[in-house]
């Protein structure tokens, strides 16, 4: 605010009058903010032509009303146009292929972060499909997470096929396989979702679901087709490839995994998913003397974790769905 409106408390309708003149512009004004907003802006322009008077509450009469028509003609004749440094020569000395030439990251052409636009699309679908939190019906979270992600996915600047998406297993409307997502244009990619893995978990008040995206060039990701299930076996990249197989059996996996890792198998902690068709593999841990990590649902986010440096989690294996494996992976 100008030093005029700092002062103490004066009367309604006093005037203010500058005590002497001054070179740069000047309005005297009383009354409202509008008044003083419009005395300011003439004030900060220095050189510049300005209406000076006084003005009064909403100024009777047509000496009022002409000084203020005068004063808004003022302030659009020297409103400020904005220019680029280029344009207004502030860089004229400056040379654009040397900056091409110059050590370290071209910034010439500055690219869309298409990375930064996926993490709104499971944001989207994450915050949706929290609202259903704790409310007891995984149908309607998933089916609120579901056209999240697709109303954001349709706006990506990108030509993207779902490979791996909702299917038959949850009964969703959209986001289906071979479903055409984005803007029609720009990068060819193939495209797998989740747009809630965990809907039991969120249904019923607990913590672990997130929302998960994949994407890659045209061609790349693996179509599943009508399988539902997979078998899984996730492990660090500590451990290196050809260590562990599906092709051996669990306890031969135990062995070559405590030999990679260098600890004993009774200090591996495993991680199966909490499902009746994997009792085999929780008698085997049992009998081996490894530590069990059961988890009741999102398997995507338990071999992240396991995938995971330095994690408490040396493994995960077991049978889940298809969608989750391809996303995993």
């Amino acid at each position: 605010t100008s030093a005029s409106l700092e002062a103490p408390h004066r009367p309604a309708g006093h005037r203010i009058v500058p005590r002497r003149a001054s070179p740069r512009p000047r309005v005297c004004f009383s009354g409202g903010s509008a008044m003083a907003r419009g005395a300011m802006r003439a004030r900060a322009r220095p050189g510049k032509r300005a209406v000076a008077g006084t003005l009064r509450g909403h100024g009777h009469g047509h000496g009022g009303r002409d000084r203020r028509e005068a004063m808004g003609r003022a302030q659009k004749r020297d409103r400020a146009v904005s220019q680029s440094g280029v344009e207004d020569g502030r860089y004229g000395d400056v040379d654009i292929e040397s900056l091409r030439k110059a050590a370290g990251p071209d910034y010439s052409s500055v690219q869309r972060n298409l990375a930064l636009e996926l993490v709104r699309v499971t944001e989207a679908a994450a915050l949706e499909a929290g609202r259903w939190f704790g409310r007891g019906d995984k149908i309607k979270a998933d089916n609120a997470a579901v056209k999240a992600m697709r109303k954001v996915l349709s706006v990506l600047e990108v030509d993207g096929v779902v490979i791996i998406g909702e299917g038959a297993k949850d009964e969703a409307p959209m986001l289906f396989c071979g479903e055409r997502v984005g803007a029609g244009y720009g990068p060819e990619v193939d495209v797998a979702v989740d747009p809630l893995d965990g809907t039991t978990l969120v249904s019923q008040g607990r913590h672990g679901s997130i929302s998960v995206l994949s994407m890659a060039e045209r061609g790349t990701l693996l179509d599943c087709g009508p399988c539902v299930y997979m078998e899984k076996i996730v492990v660090g990249a500590e451990v290196g490839p050809g260590v562990v197989s599906l092709d051996q059996s669990l306890t031969v996996n135990l062995a070559a995994l405590s030999a990679r890792l260098r600890k004993p198998v009774t200090d591996l902690t495993i991680a199966i998913l909490d499902r009746p068709r994997h009792e085999e593999m929780f008698e085997v841990c049992r009998n081996a003397g490894t530590r069990i990590l059961a988890f009741s649902d999102g398997d995507v986010a338990m071999s992240l974790e396991a995938a995971r440096p330095d994690s408490s989690v040396d493994m995960m294996i077991g049978i889940g769905g298809s969608p989750e494996g391809v996303l995993s992976a």
